[in-house]
């Protein structure tokens, strides 16, 4: 089985690691990355040499217009990062700027002049000394024109700004539709390149001040004449890549001109080196190509390196403890590991990411399976992601075929049934289980944030990976553009992917590098905003599933046999259908409450309108070391509480069962909430609080619910203070009443929305205090 799994997760991981990106052809050589952006090399007489090794360094690097220096980002294992170059002619690395929290990556003008950021600030290098802007945001990515004329920036809203060096003046030059990234300038600085979050190609004019829409593709980049735009599509089965291909676009979008459709050659990062000539890298391969265009068409195609082995790639990536933030502790569910050995999970990032989220809101009771992978576990959510069962009157039988061929329901069923999409369904899933959910096709930075530092998971499709994936979103690191994740495929910072290490993995937003992977695309995003259920006190509910309700899912039972109806107490209530069997329940409930003090109570149970046919429903009352059971007919009531009677309980171990074995079979039997209501006997206090010659205080119940009740026998007007504590000492309560005159006074103090337990009122009466236990249930 461990050797059969292990196959399936190699043959369909969709991330194959170690060859080459973003080759630049210059006078010295090939320069080109690793897929992981973590080393830059040089390609030269047909052998390889690596220049710099570290944390992102070969993400968003530059060549000067000489083809001479490589302007990158140096990053340390401490999170430290400085602007650098390395000069292909000496063969030198030179830091550009001491080592600070947010430096931003190097780009070039036409005479080799250099310009970066460091945090809010645009340094410009020219040979007669150092220029600084203030552009009053952090833009990793911050690229100088050709002419020295403008940079351009973007907000903290991924709109892109161009600032006038001259005179400072400052255009927004997107709108708040979408966020905007990686600007790239044309050679003549009259136009800008940039991408939408959504992957869309979009072209600015500065001298006419408009905007053309190009196409949905990656890693645009100018022909020498600034009339072309040249970039690479790609095709997926919505789970898998299944295409790779070359595009040439006009500067102004009015023409696109297929290059190359080739299906079992995935091009990628194409770039002119000449009038006519690209360079290029293949998906998976490590090949580079060059190629020349003519008449619309790619001729002279030439394998110029092609490399055996794959690359290695540096995973060293930023130190995860480094100046941690705190993030939202949401359980981990993976897509592969922690779901039933049967199911390829795979392709189950949506419904495994937004599992997570209801996981985190307690929204479904524990269904637990038994996983192999890495290692002999249990999972408690994922049964959910590929069996069938009910949840607020929706039924999870929808069924889709996983990559192995094996038909799947639950999650995955209602995500990829038919013509489904985790884009149209993944917002209803979560609505579907009690979430307010929506989708969001136009995301940014603040609005991610903002839901995270709103105590809010956050879901997120994005380009991780080739063909989209799932991921959600639960802190930020620093104030970094670096989010946190729970990544249900793992961590794509560590060595294999998938790996079993996705709980806080964190992920750079694009255009940003602090040295991690990168999101490279936002596509969409699902908010995920809930609620828990109060906890359990005397009245224990049915959806109280982490406080005191208990509903048996394991073996014989399922959630498949459990049926769910909005109505009931609260709006919800259980049901499945009852056995003939005498005493063996394959489907029961519990019901354990919180009592603050011991004590007789009677129980009662509700009985929904809907779905409590059972005529032999048999409760059984746990109490003090013995039981009680009390059959009741469910037939026999409508939305009402019954009592089950009076019991002695003490604060621990008592609870109300319930199962479906009655003796009749196929009843509808109803589970909803169960209540204890206090009769007495718990804690005796004595009526008279105090008395003085001046002054008497008499006491009412003592536990109380709603109010505290004093009645008080003045003789003499006094000045009064009523304060209550709760065990810890704070004050919880203070009133001042001020003179009271001579005579009677009731005294009474609302304290239905204190928590139960023991707390202490304090009278003052002049300069007199007198302070007594009270118990609030």
């Amino acid at each position: 089985m461990f050797a059969l799994l292990f196959l399936i997760s190699q043959f369909y991981s969709d991330e194959p690691a170690g060859y080459f990106r973003t080759p630049v052809f210059t006078a010295y050589g090939i320069v080109v990355t690793d897929d992981h952006y973590s080393t830059l090399y040089l390609v030269r007489k047909n052998t390889l040499k690596k220049l710099v090794e570290a944390p992102g360094c070969g993400r968003y690097y530059t060549v000067s217009g000489d083809g001479r220096l490589i302007g990158f980002k140096l990053i340390s294992e401490d999170g430290l990062q400085r602007p650098a170059i390395y000069d292909l002619k000496q063969e030198k690395t030179k830091q550009l700027h001491g080592p600070v929290f947010c430096a931003g990556q190097v780009s070039f003008s036409y005479n080799n002049n250099i310009a970066f950021t460091i945090g809010e600030q645009f340094f410009l290098q020219q040979d007669d000394g150092t220029d600084s802007y203030l552009i009053g945001y952090y833009s990793n990515l911050a690229p100088v024109s050709p002419d020295c004329r403008y940079v351009v920036y973007n907000d903290e809203d991924d709109r892109l700004w161009v600032l006038r060096l001259s005179d400072g003046k400052r255009v927004c030059i997107t709108d708040h539709k979408k966020g905007c990234f990686a600007p790239v300038w044309s050679n003549g600085s009259r136009y800008l390149l940039y991408s939408s979050l959504d992957g869309f190609i979009k072209v600015y004019d500065i001298v006419e001040q408009r905007t053309f829409d190009i196409d949905q593709g990656y890693s645009p980049a100018w022909s020498f004449d600034d009339k072309y735009i040249i970039y690479y599509k790609t095709k997926t089965d919505d789970h898998r890549l299944t295409g790779s291909d070359l595009f040439l676009a006009k500067f102004d979008g009015t023409q696109i001109i297929q290059l190359t459709a080739t299906p079992h050659i995935l091009e990628i990062d194409p770039k002119f080196y000449s009038k006519e000539h690209i360079i290029f890298t293949v998906y998976d391969r490590n090949e580079i190509f060059t190629a020349r265009i003519f008449q619309d068409k790619l001729v002279d195609i030439e394998l110029l390196y092609q490399r055996k082995n794959p690359l290695s790639v540096n995973h060293a990536a930023v130190n995860p403890d480094y100046r941690m933030r705190d993030s939202i502790d949401v359980p981990y569910l993976h897509q592969v590991y922690d779901v039933p050995d049967w199911f390829n999970g795979h392709w189950a990032c949506a419904p495994t990411t937004a599992m997570m989220a209801i996981a985190y809101y307690y929204k479904l009771p524990y269904w637990d399976c038994s996983c192999s992978l890495p290692y002999n576990h249990t999972s408690h959510y994922g049964r959910y992601i590929c069996e069938r069962y009910h949840y607020y009157e929706v039924d999870y039988n929808w069924s889709a075929q996983d990559p192995s061929g094996n038909w799947a329901e639950g999650g995955y069923g209602y995500m990829w049934y038919d013509t489904n999409r985790p884009y149209t369904h993944m917002a209803l899933y979560l609505n579907n289980h009690g979430l307010n959910s929506w989708r969001d096709d136009s995301p940014t930075f603040n609005e991610t944030v903002a839901e995270l530092d709103s105590g809010y998971p956050y879901g997120m499709c994005v380009g991780l990976t080739a063909a989209g994936h799932l991921v959600l979103a639960v802190g930020q690191v620093l104030t970094w553009h670096t989010l946190i994740f729970n990544d249900p495929y793992g961590n794509k910072n560590t060595a294999g992917y998938p790996s079993y290490d996705g709980k806080y993995a964190r992920y750079d937003w694009p255009g940003y590098n602090n040295g991690y992977e990168n999101l490279n695309n936002v596509y969409w995003c699902v908010g995920a905003r809930g609620g828990w259920e109060i906890a359990a006190d005397t009245i224990v509910d049915d959806l109280q599933f982490n406080s005191g309700f208990y509903l048996h899912t394991e073996e014989p039972s399922s959630m498949a046999f459990w049926w769910d109806r909005l109505t009931g107490f609260q709006g919800h209530t259980w049901w499945t259908y009852t056995t003939a069997a005498a005493g063996q329940d394959t489907c029961y409930a519990i019901w354990t409450p919180h009592l603050a003090v011991a004590g007789d109570y009677e129980v009662f149970a509700y009985i929904p309108s809907t779905d409590g046919q059972a005529t032999g429903a048999r409760y059984r009352v746990f109490y003090n070391g013995d039981s009680q059971t009390v059959v009741i007919n469910q037939a026999n009531y409508v939305d009402q509480w019954v009592s089950l009677g009076v019991y002695p309980f003490d604060t621990t171990g008592g609870y109300v069962y319930l199962g479906d074995a009655t003796g009749e079979q196929g009843q509808h039997i109803a589970f909803d909430a169960v209540r204890w209501s206090y009769q007495g006997a718990g804690v005796k206090e004595r009526a008279v609080l105090k008395s003085t010659r001046d002054w008497i205080i008499t006491f009412g119940t003592n536990p109380v619910r709603d109010n505290i009740i004093l009645r008080l026998k003045l003789r003499t007007a006094k000045e009064s203070v009523f304060s209550i504590y709760n065990s810890a000492g704070a004050c919880v309560y203070k009133e001042e009443k001020g003179f009271l005159n001579k005579g009677n006074h009731i005294i009474k103090i609302n304290v239905s929305t204190f928590s139960a337990g023991v707390y202490f009122i304090k009278v003052k009466l002049d300069s007199q205090n007198t302070i007594r236990k009270i118990i609030i249930l």
